[in-house]
């Protein structure tokens, strides 16, 4: 759970970086757009222009075959004194279609 003020700092920031990992644990890390909404946290994988459709994105796969990871968000200063960041473990699971699936993607 989140206090009230890691909650505020997560609704201030517009990106986090996920982290996923291979079957051989090679990380791989991504900025994402998310939304948090019932405790849990959503995020969007859009069309790539560039992207082999044939191949699914790193994170995707990775994701199919280890599910934990992790994101975090932060804030950086030149003034140290004002660093800050949140991390959050889960486990994440691979959303196509269904009412949640709509609803995170209108939350997005």
């Amino acid at each position: 759970m989140l206090s009230a003020r890691e909650r505020h700092f997560l609704d201030t920031r517009r990106i986090g970086h996920l982290a996923t990992a291979d079957s051989c644990a090679v990380p791989h890390v991504v900025p994402v757009c998310f939304s948090l909404a019932n405790g849990m946290l959503y995020i969007t994988i859009d069309q790539k222009p560039k992207r082999d459709r044939r191949r699914p994105l790193k994170r995707l796969s990775n994701i199919t075959d280890n599910p934990p990871v992790a994101i975090v968000f932060d804030r950086y200063d030149e003034d140290w004194q004002r660093l800050a960041w949140v991390m959050l473990h889960g486990r994440a699971e691979i959303l196509t279609a269904g009412i949640e699936h709509d609803r995170a993607q209108s939350l997005l």
